[in-house]
């Protein structure tokens, strides 16, 4: 078993995005859940504009241990996750959305597996009430496609639920650059990981705040960030095409030498081209992607603005957030 402190404290971490209507109720089964074990919930507002922050205030009133942190602005889900993160004062700290599609009646399975020695526990969904083909398809096709530019695997239906020691969250913590994935980033570190699959429930209320372009965004950053294996496609595709072009030429050079006649077929040609180009065009775009996260790690800017907080005493008011 796990060397327990006298008193040790269970975080859970819940960003919300225009949760107030679900807020209270997931709040109150994490609460009954989590009864045994002294605990405190974290819920950041990632700029929300329903009134999430009034409710996280009156919950605060009600249960002390809920506390909270309001976003500027709407940084995105992996930046609200890590100013909660950056907040929490548990021993081992759970991540879990504040949609109810997380259940909360699994926490006390994680914190039993913490407790017996296990590191890092994850949450795999199986199913989902409201995922649709498509995004079980592209969802599938990232992650197989993740697992081999990076070299490390990612279980498919790995969520952002799940329970982190504190020593392998100082390791996060301290790995986190201005533009994270933290799904890939946990992975990557190499911790032993045990899972526990789930059921992802509908909503409780509201709708989910990834849009198709937000998940697209989410994987690119996911792909560029912990390989340089694009590159080298890039590289490769662009030296395949130089010798099959060259090739081409010295064809076409015989040819004309042989007969002294114009060969025709300008439209294979201008076909030929134009694969070219599109090759160029798609290996220049993978370098600027990658040129582009260097410029954006240079601007060192904060992964999130604080401009209010409750119940926590870290100094968060008003004040950046990010890698340090």
């Amino acid at each position: 078993m796990k060397n327990m402190p006298a008193h040790f404290v269970i975080s859970v971490v819940m960003p919300a995005h225009n949760k107030k209507v679900a807020l209270p109720v997931i709040v109150r089964r994490v609460m009954t859940t989590l009864a045994p074990w002294p605990h405190e919930i974290i819920v950041i507002d990632d700029g929300s504009t329903d009134g999430t922050w009034e409710e996280i205030r009156a919950l605060h009133e009600v249960h002390p241990q809920v506390r909270g942190i309001r976003l500027t602005r709407n940084f995105g889900h992996q930046a609200a996750l890590v100013a909660g993160l950056r907040a929490a004062k548990g021993a081992a700290v759970i991540m879990m959305d504040a949609d109810g599609q997380h259940p909360a009646e699994l926490l006390p399975e994680f914190v039993r597996l913490w407790r017996r020695g296990h590191t890092l526990v994850q949450g795999i969904r199986i199913t989902a009430a409201e995922e649709r083909w498509l995004k079980r398809l592209t969802s599938r096709a990232f992650y197989r496609m993740w697992s081999l530019l990076s070299g490390v695997p990612i279980v498919r239906g790995s969520a952002d639920f799940r329970l982190i020691d504190r020593a392998a969250l100082d390791a996060v913590l301290a790995s986190a650059g201005s533009l994270v994935f933290l799904r890939g980033l946990i992975a990557w570190l190499g911790y032993e990981v045990r899972y526990i699959p789930f059921t992802a429930a509908a909503r409780l209320g509201g709708c989910s705040s990834y849009t198709w372009l937000r998940m697209l965004q989410l994987s690119i950053d996911g792909l560029t960030a912990y390989s340089i294996v694009p590159l080298r496609i890039a590289m490769a595709l662009g030296l395949s095409i130089s010798g099959l072009s060259l090739a081409y030429l010295c064809f076409v050079l015989g040819a004309w030498l042989g007969s002294m006649r114009v060969v025709s077929g300008w439209a294979s040609t201008a076909g030929l081209m134009s694969l070219v180009g599109g090759i160029q065009l798609f290996t220049v775009g993978v370098l600027g992607e990658y040129v582009g996260r260097i410029f954006l790690r240079t601007l060192d800017r904060p992964q999130f603005v604080v401009a209010d907080e409750v119940g926590t005493s870290l100094g968060y008011r008003r004040r950046t957030g990010g890698a340090t």
